[in-house]
């Protein structure tokens, strides 16, 4: 089969084999390795952590206690703190949710993200020195 087209409700996405699969499999994994260095440096404080799981999981109309089942966690709770912003996921974790919400990581804390990916570029100029 050369065409795939992965569906669920009113979403769909069309990953073209085998010209557009590595490109993506690459761009996914450096976009989350970057996403997933900072993420796990970030140590939430007293503000919430902004983030779009819920929206993910109504979109592809999944309960709390379904997306538990799916990750391996007895129950929703630790789902609940994820959503809430009280709790960060663990990178294995993130992983699994993007995969289950079919987008990419940092399109879950889409806001932590361009924040760090500010910063970093303020660092790099720094570091090396560019204007």
């Amino acid at each position: 089969m050369n065409n795939m087209i992965y569906q669920n409700h009113h979403i769909a996405y069309h990953w073209s084999y085998p010209q557009h699969y590595a490109l993506r499999t690459i761009l996914l994994h450096l976009s989350y390795n970057a996403f997933a260095r900072t993420l796990e440096s970030m140590e939430p404080g007293n503000r919430p952590i902004p983030n779009r799981l819920q929206m993910h999981r109504k979109l592809m109309r999944y309960t709390p206690a379904q997306v538990a089942q799916l990750l391996g966690l007895s129950n929703g709770t630790l789902l609940s703190q994820w959503e809430r912003g009280d709790k960060l996921p663990t990178t294995i974790n993130l992983i699994k949710l993007s995969i289950i919400y079919r987008t990419y990581p940092n399109e879950l804390y889409p806001e932590y993200f361009s924040e760090q990916l500010k910063e970093l570029r303020q660092q790099e100029k720094t570091l090396f020195n560019l204007q």
